[in-house]
């Protein structure tokens, strides 16, 4: 099995497409970031992310989690993060998220390792 790669370089695509350059050096700067951002703003992120996750559902577990894996260590911004995010705790994937996905999300906390990433998993997915 491999991750859903239309789900994953469509998520790509629309944060590129929508990109605003006024804002990602003042997100990246806010975030104390090394990672460039794109300037997308959360709710459009989250809207952009849905769309995609409509358009090219996945049917499997591991699927879901080569998926968000991949948005997150392949990662060129910081959004691409946060759609990892997003996938991971959207709530038509509530049936994947079992103990043995823990350590999916551990090795989130651990390399990402800043406060935003953390917080959104420790909350629970879908919050």
């Amino acid at each position: 099995m491999t991750a859903n790669l239309q789900l994953v370089r469509g998520i790509r695509q629309v944060l590129a497409a929508n990109a605003n350059p006024a804002r990602a050096e003042g997100m990246r700067a806010y975030m104390k970031s090394e990672m460039p951002c794109r300037g997308v703003q959360t709710p459009v992120r989250r809207r952009l992310v849905n769309g995609v996750m409509r358009s090219n559902p996945i049917g499997a577990k591991e699927d879901w989690r080569r998926s968000v894996l991949e948005l997150w260590r392949e990662a060129g911004y910081r959004e691409e993060r946060y759609a990892a995010l997003d996938v991971a705790g959207a709530g038509h994937y509530k049936a994947f998220r079992t103990p043995d996905t823990l350590l999916m999300f551990e090795e989130m906390v651990v390399t990402g390792a800043w406060w935003d990433y953390v917080a959104k998993i420790r909350q629970g997915p879908g919050k």
